[in-house]
């Protein structure tokens, strides 16, 4: 997997670049930046710091029927809380929250 690729894949489980920012510290405009390919200065820190704090996302991701391959934790995320009928604040949720009920992945 990629820098960019987990990047990508950071972004999807934490729903936001605020939520990003809130967990590594850097500016949600840092991580737009980078991902937007308009970053100045060497990335290399930036990739090193999502490698630390997402890194786990790398291993094993599941097919999701709304939006692709997604690790097994945001899987498990978004099915319980759809089962919960908990509303999550995130805009994937928004997406996956009615396939979840007809996923064989997210059938209790």
């Amino acid at each position: 997997m990629s820098d960019l690729e987990l990047l990508q894949l950071a972004y999807k489980h934490e729903g936001s670049l605020r939520k990003m920012a809130e967990t590594t510290g850097k500016s949600p405009a840092t991580w737009q930046t980078l991902m937007n390919g308009t970053y100045k200065f060497n990335p290399e820190k930036l990739f090193k710091l999502i490698h630390e704090k997402y890194g786990h996302l790398e291993s094993e991701l599941v097919q999701c029927p709304a939006i692709g391959e997604i690790h097994p934790d945001v899987c498990r995320k978004y099915a319980d809380a759809a089962h919960e009928g908990r509303n999550l604040s995130d805009r994937i949720y928004l997406i996956v929250r009615k396939h979840c009920e007809t996923c064989p992945r997210g059938k209790r």
